[in-house]
């Protein structure tokens, strides 16, 4: 288990005790160094002396944080001790996990670690589980978003997009020419700041009265799917359309789901909860190999269930403008 301290907080204190041959070393006389670096990184972070907890010989350590050592960035660090018996030369202890934390909202996922916790019906002192539950958030979330096509979350503002647009793509029910936002995955438009024809070459940026967010009036859920082009816009050939085949075109403006729709939220937290409760058979694995440790993992996997899909029906993209 990583000890786990949040980010310019200066406590809890890390305490262990160090051993030698699986017993307490009596550190009477001794220095004890504590040193930390990113998990992915040699550099050593905090290097700086621990206090040797009364009894001496009790082999207990204590590291007391000061500003700034906690104020690195969010992630996995390695600890370990560094000994220095009285005469005797330095070394070191084995490595221990430590995590720092922020209490910032995963902007990713489509509910929160108290959401789960909440419907599991946890108590307060029950966090085993925790880090088992972040991990379903985040395959819950993107199973959700890849099965709907959808931009549940992050919602990101003022952010300059790239589409395609073909001379086919002239829509004869609307009349204009239409350009369908999800062309390249998941992609829900709030608003839009501006449309630029050929950014890279002449930039001719259209009028607001040139073109419209798809659906008319006011969108569906509180967000868009595509916009369209009046009929009348004239595109200049572009390298692109010559050899390519379509226009580029740039859109500016602000994506995704303001937040997180109420039901969304729901079916995200039923199948997490789902998942924690399946027993061996329904977690994906067979039972002929459970004696011997050897869980043979059945096709499918951590999948959204069916109960779910059909939930999502109202929520799934279509195709038909």
């Amino acid at each position: 288990m990583a000890f786990e301290i949040y980010k310019d907080d200066l406590a809890p204190s890390i305490t262990d005790t160090i051993r030698i041959g699986g017993v307490a070393q009596d550190l009477t006389g001794a220095t004890v160094l504590f040193r930390m670096r990113a998990e992915n990184d040699d550099d050593v972070l905090v290097d700086r002396a621990a206090i040797i907890v009364v009894p001496e010989t009790s082999g207990v350590v204590r590291f007391d944080w000061q500003v700034p050592e906690t104020d690195v960035a969010v992630g996995d660090y390695l600890g370990w001790w560094r000994v220095t018996l009285d005469g005797a030369q330095p070394m070191d202890t084995g490595e221990f996990a430590i995590r720092v934390l922020e209490h910032a909202s995963r902007t990713d996922a489509l509910c929160t670690l108290a959401d789960v916790r909440e419907a599991m019906e946890y108590a307060e002192s029950e966090h085993e589980r925790d880090e088992l539950i972040l991990t379903r958030m985040e395959s819950v979330s993107a199973l959700i978003i890849a099965h709907t096509c959808r931009e549940f979350a992050p919602a990101t503002d003022d952010v300059a997009r790239r589409f395609h647009l073909w001379r086919a793509d002239y829509n004869r029910r609307l009349n204009c020419y239409f350009i369908r936002f999800a062309q390249f995955g998941p992609c829900d438009c709030r608003s839009v700041e501006s449309v630029v024809l050929d950014p890279d070459g002449i930039g001719h940026e259209l009028e607001s009265s040139e073109w419209k967010l798809w659906p008319q009036p006011n969108g569906r859920d509180g967000v868009y799917q595509g916009l369209m082009i009046r009929r009348d816009v004239t595109f200049d050939s572009t390298d692109d359309e010559v050899y390519w085949g379509y226009f580029p075109v740039e859109i500016t403006g602000n994506w995704g789901f303001a937040k997180v729709p109420a039901v969304i939220r729901d079916i995200a937290i039923d199948v997490i909860g789902y998942w924690l409760r399946r027993d061996i058979a329904q977690m994906g694995y067979t039972e002929a190999n459970a004696a011997g440790g050897a869980f043979v993992p059945r096709p499918g996997g951590l999948d959204l269930p069916l109960f779910a899909k059909r939930r999502l029906m109202r929520w799934r993209l279509t195709m038909g403008a």
